[in-house]
Parts: structure tokens; C-alpha cells; sequence
């Protein structure tokens, strides 16, 4: 039986939170977790289970990409119906970008969420990334707060490499999603495949990572 449901944009994100859970609430051994798909990961912290899954997880649309607004047909998926049926006291929490930076920003996305909700009896606890505030915008934000060194000398060496020495017609990613993505993948192919964020490339721990407190904080009404 489930316990907590959490639901995030896409596959990316549901890699940073299950390393996230573990780092931060599970003193299990990590090899005894469970596995589902790259979009789908199922914890147990304590005596709760937990899965963190993507939006396209029951989703009745046929496009194969996440984000927020799938969520309102999620909420209407046999995904939903059938955990409801299974525990009626199973928490959906939702962990979304915040994009306060763009017109989809959190108080879009509030009303939205309420208008998919209306006569429901459903509830949905939400957080929004990083910081749950006027100064969040996404996950990757908070990535880029979560590296323990500056990736930025090593970005540069691979770019001048690819591009400028191997003069190589490439599309190099400019944004900071882009960036972050690439280095993770290809450090992790190389340094750390099985957990992407738990290597010595990141610093998940609350204890150290003041910024990551907003997040511990409110997912410690669900997960302790």
C-alpha cells in the first residue's frame, strides 16, 4: 500500500528527488530500494512507502514529456483511483518549478490546480521549487545551488574541445538546465550510474545545504 505520492515534471526530476529521500530519510541499505522505470521510483522510509513518479504516470495524453499541466489529467487517471481506493488516507504532494520568472509562475499554477480540484476529494500538498517563494524558479536553480565544486572551468574545457578543437558543427546547450543535464549525464555514466545525485559531484545533505532547508522542511510533515 502507498503512502505518499509524490508527483514531479519530468524523469530528471524524479532522479533528484528519490536521491534526495535517500540522502536525507532513509538509513536502509540504497541497494534495497525499488526500481520501477526512470520515471517512476518506489522508497520506503520507516514503515511508509513512497513513490515519486512523473506526470506522464497515468496521464491519458500520448505525448511522452512531462510538466505541471499534466497534472489535470492525472488527477482523473485510474493512477489516482486506484491508490485512493487502496488507502484512503494517501497524500498526494505535488513539486513543481516555481517560474516565478515566467507567466506560468505559482499563482497560475495555484488557480489551475484549484480549478482541476474543484469537486473533488482529492487533496493535493504543494511545494514549489526551490524555495516555495517569490525568489524560486526551477529544479535547476536549485542544482546549481547544490554542487559541491564550480563545474564551470571543466563546462568551458568541453566546450573549447568539442567545438572549437574537433571543429564540430554541435548544439551546445546554453541554458542552465542544459548545462546542469549534460555534466550529470555524463559524469554519472562515468563516475556514479546507478545514483545520479548521490555522488561526491553534489551536496544533498539538509544539514550542510542551507538551501535546501525550505524543501526538507515541508517534506518532513509527510515523510517522518
Amino acid at each position: 500500500m502507498i503512502d505518499v505520492v509524490l508527483l514531479v515534471e519530468d524523469k530528471n526530476d524524479v532522479s533528484f528527488f528519490r536521491d534526495f529521500i535517500l540522502k536525507n530519510y532513509c538509513d536502509s541499505d540504497i541497494k534495497k530500494q525499488k526500481y520501477v522505470t526512470e520515471k517512476e521510483y518506489e522508497i520506503t522510509v520507516g514503515n511508509k512507502k513512497i513513490v515519486v513518479a512523473d506526470t506522464n504516470k497515468g496521464s491519458t495524453e500520448t505525448e511522452n514529456t512531462g510538466g505541471w499541466a499534466k497534472l489535470k489529467n492525472q488527477i482523473n487517471s485510474n493512477f489516482f483511483i486506484k491508490l485512493k481506493a487502496e488507502n484512503e488516507n494517501i497524500k498526494f504532494i505535488s513539486l513543481f518549478d516555481a517560474d516565478e520568472d515566467k507567466s506560468d509562475n505559482i499563482s497560475k499554477k495555484e488557480k489551475d490546480i484549484q480549478d482541476w480540484l474543484n469537486g473533488k476529494k482529492t487533496t493535493i500538498n504543494r511545494f514549489y521549487l526551490p524555495f516555495n517563494n517569490n525568489e524560486s524558479h526551477n529544479l535547476e536553480q536549485l542544482l546549481e545551488l547544490s554542487f559541491n565544486k564550480n563545474i564551470t572551468p571543466c563546462w568551458d574545457d568541453f566546450i573549447s574541445c568539442i567545438v572549437n578543437d574537433r571543429n564540430a558543427d554541435a548544439t551546445i546547450p546554453s541554458s542552465k538546465k542544459g548545462k546542469i543535464i549534460v555534466y550529470k549525464d555524463l559524469y554519472s555514466s562515468i563516475r556514479n550510474k546507478n545514483n545520479e545525485y548521490l555522488s561526491e559531484m553534489w551536496n544533498l545533505d539538509t544539514t550542510t545545504n542551507e538551501h535546501l532547508k525550505p524543501l526538507k522542511g515541508f517534506l518532513d510533515q509527510f515523510l517522518k
